[in-house]
Formats: C-alpha cells, structure tokens, sequence
C-alpha cells in the first residue's frame, strides 16, 4: 500500500509541476517567442533539433521587430514583489546568421541602428 501512495504522489507531482507553453510563436526561421504559464516571461529562444528550446534573449522582452539581418528585443525586468516592470529598457540585437546577441542601452542600441542604417522598426508585442 504504501508503494502505491509513493507512486500517486510521485505521478502527482511531476503532473502538477510541469511547464506548460502559454505561447510558443515562431519568428523566423527555428527562433520564437517562448512563454511559459506567465505572460511576462515571454523569451527569445531557438528551438534545437531534439524539440527542446535553449534561450537566447531573456524573460520579459515587452517588444520585438524583425528584419532581414537581425532580431531586435525590448526587455524589462519584472519585480515579482510589487508585480511590475522595471523603468530601464534592455535592448538586445539578435544577429539571424550567427545566432550572436549583444545587449545594449538606449543610446548604444539607437547607435547601432544608426550605423547599420536601419529604418522604420516596426515593434510588435509578443
């Protein structure tokens, strides 16, 4: 009897305790939006061959734009204590052909778009 206890509770707890994906929305080619159960949580990650996702740009990205040669985020840390976002805007640059990110502040992020002539982001919210 007791091994059957141990065995439902067992069963129990790794269904109860499971990630499940809220969104899983594809970008571009094996990169996309990955959340799981919390909204805010919404990553960048790259999906691997075996079906599992390695992330690539962290939890609580509030924006992202597409363009022919990278993939742009907006990210703010979440305090879970007071249940908001943070002031301070992360960006990070995703590079599509060689899966490199670099994380810039504003000025160096609106730097880099200057350089790289970029114009006319449009940013969508995941």
């Amino acid at each position: 009897m007791k091994l059957i206890s141990r065995f439902i509770i067992c069963i129990s707890t790794i269904i109860f305790t499971s990630c499940s994906l809220n969104i899983e929305r594809k970008i571009y080619g094996s990169y996309y939006l990955i959340s799981t159960d919390v909204d805010n949580d919404t990553n960048i990650s790259v999906r691997l061959y075996d079906g599992n996702y390695l992330g690539k740009i962290p939890n609580q990205v509030v924006e992202y734009s597409l363009t022919s040669d990278f993939i742009f985020a907006k990210q703010q840390n979440y305090r879970y204590r007071t249940s908001k976002l943070e002031n301070e805007v992360n960006y990070y640059i995703l590079e599509l052909s060689t899966g490199n990110v670099i994380k810039y502040g504003f000025e160096e992020f609106e730097n880099f778009v200057k350089d790289e002539n970029i114009k006319n982001l449009e940013w969508e919210h995941p």
